[in-house]
């Protein structure tokens, strides 16, 4: 009975010496370890991306038609006379004088380039009134003030003015809004655009441009 339980001690102390290898195969037992658990790696989020959008392109305006005036436009000497803040201008032929105020209807100042423009049509008027004298017609036709509106209208420049601008008086046609009504304001109006920016004149009113150089003598 004693060597029995020695034999026993001996074999429990010897498995324990014996390595992790040895001591599975010597239990008879297959040696196991977990497999291991590969996690995918998760790629970080991309940053949003700010694409530029470029700006839409301003709508491309009419050309500026380049130009010099081929003809020179006479005036009568006068006057110039400034109305301050009064809004109106008008060429006084009996004196020959040109008034011209120094802010629009609304009150707001003009500034040089209006200010030029509003003399160059009353001087225009100033030039239908030379015309009316050079061909010795009756000045004071449809009453004092009317020269350009009398009196003109009988010369050839106003004829062919009229003719070759299609009549666009009668229909209120002229792309000039506040010399559309009459022939003689129409043609004061081109005029004024033709000394003051005849490349304006040519883009915007072709018809004008070319009629008023034809025609003016």
């Amino acid at each position: 009975m004693k060597t029995r339980t020695l034999a026993i001690v001996a074999t429990v102390a010897l498995a324990f010496a014996l390595p992790a290898a040895a001591s599975a195969e010597w239990l008879g037992q297959e040696e196991w370890s977990r497999p291991e658990i590969v996690i995918p790696s998760v790629p970080a989020p991309e940053a949003p991306k700010v694409v530029a959008l470029a700006p839409a392109a301003p709508a491309a305006a009419a050309p500026v038609i380049q130009v010099a005036p081929a003809k020179t436009v006479r005036f009568l000497p006068g006057v110039l006379v400034t109305r301050g803040a009064e809004a109106v201008a008008f060429y006084d032929w009996p004196t020959r004088r040109i008034y011209v105020s120094n802010v629009a209807t609304d009150g707001t100042p003009l500034n040089a380039a209006q200010s030029a423009h509003l003399i160059a049509h009353e001087q225009c008027h100033s030039h239908q009134h030379l015309l009316v004298l050079e061909l010795g017609l009756d000045a004071t036709r449809n009453g004092p003030g009317n020269i350009q509106g009398g009196a003109w209208l009988d010369t050839d420049e106003a004829k062919a003015f009229a003719a070759m601008t299609n009549n666009r008086t009668a229909s209120g046609a002229s792309p000039w809004t506040l010399s559309r009504s009459t022939v003689d304001e129409d043609f004061a109006e081109v005029c004024s655009q033709y000394v003051t920016n005849p490349s304006n004149l040519k883009t915007v009113d072709p018809t004008g441009f070319a009629a008023f150089e034809a025609s003016v003598r």
